[in-house]
């Protein structure tokens, strides 16, 4: 499955002095579309946590900037979950300024619960989440 947010606003604060994307807002359209994907499967972070008492952080991040975004750009945020381990999700992204391939990303997300241990992802959910992989196969 590939979730698409489109219509995302390039805003004067995503930048730094030199009008480049903050790294740190890279970060925040990354997780614009986990949660747009993970809502399109009835779930979000909020019912996961209630749900499974777990969370996902981030434990590894790899951009690839390929085209510059200004301010004012509408992108387009493209994501997938590449992989399913045994307690971490690799999501793939895509960014796109039309039809212009712009930035790529590569975010690795761990299942924790509440002391922050890592713990396997729960069988319910890996099924739930494997499901969306073959839908796009």
């Amino acid at each position: 499955m590939l979730h698409i947010e489109k219509n995302i606003r390039v805003m004067v604060e995503d930048t730094d002095h030199f009008g480049n994307i903050n790294w740190r807002v890279f970060c925040r359209y990354c997780e614009v579309g986990e949660v747009g994907y993970l809502r399109t499967l009835n779930l979000d972070p909020i019912t996961l946590h209630k749900k499974y008492c777990i969370y996902f952080p981030r434990r590894d991040a790899h951009f690839k900037y390929l085209a510059p975004m200004e301010v004012g750009d509408s992108i387009e945020v493209r994501t997938k979950i590449a992989d399913i381990g045994k307690t971490s999700l690799i999501w793939n992204h895509e960014v796109y300024k039309g039809k212009t391939l712009v930035a790529k990303a590569r975010i690795v997300t761990v299942a924790v619960d509440k002391t922050k241990t890592k713990v396997p992802i729960p069988d319910e959910l890996r099924k739930t989440l494997e499901g969306s992989i073959k839908k796009r196969l």
